[in-house]
């Protein structure tokens, strides 16, 4: 069973995380939401990491970026948000409808199915136990852990758009073209206030 080897490293990665200043994210909303992924695919929460930490990043780009890179940035981080949203609603509709993902390999066991083989043993032979709660009892879970993120996402979404939008959303790109030698500049005309 793999599930809690992948639960103790995002856990060890929620506490590193709540350290860091980056993010409006502290650790116990860290291992909230590193709880509610590891029940389903903890890969899928790199993009959600990846996307917080870039939009601090680009809260902290300097405003004298030149347009070409401040605004393929923005492009960048429109794509990176879409991208985490989609993995949060991936992760809530596969922790409401779907089954933990619990990690069981090897001895063709499964989650539905898990096959016990003791190579050697003694005059009596061990017996295999398991504790296991009803899935109701994960879908609870699982419905309070996505009217928790719900109310975390609006809250991140106001701070995203804040670093979103420093500086500007977007910038043009105003490129002073040097005249030709040989030709005139354009002069011009003044206008004259009227006396009428």
């Amino acid at each position: 069973m793999l599930f809690w080897s992948a639960a103790f490293v995002v856990l060890l990665g929620a506490v590193v995380f709540g350290q860091l200043p980056f993010t409006p994210l502290r650790t116990p909303q860290w291992i909230l939401l590193g709880v509610g992924f590891s029940t389903v695919y903890p890969e899928i929460m790199l993009v959600v990491v990846g996307w917080l930490f870039a939009l601090e990043f680009r809260k902290r780009l300097s405003p004298d970026a030149r347009p070409f890179l401040f605004n393929l940035i923005q492009v960048g981080l429109v794509t990176l948000t879409v991208l985490a949203l989609g993995a949060i609603a991936f992760v809530v509709q596969q922790g409401l409808l779907g089954a933990p993902e619990m990690r069981i390999l090897g001895n063709n066991s499964s989650n539905l199915f898990l096959h016990w083989y003791q190579d050697r043993s003694g005059s009596v032979v061990p017996q295999g136990w398991v504790f296991s709660l009803p899935i109701w009892t994960y879908r609870a879970a699982m419905l309070a852990w996505a009217l928790w993120l719900a109310f975390a996402l609006i809250r991140w979404l106001r701070w995203g758009w804040e670093c979103l939008s420093t500086n500007g959303l977007w910038r043009k790109d105003e490129r002073v073209t040097p005249p030709v030698p040989g030709e005139p500049t354009p002069s011009v005309p003044s206008v004259q206030p009227s006396t009428e």
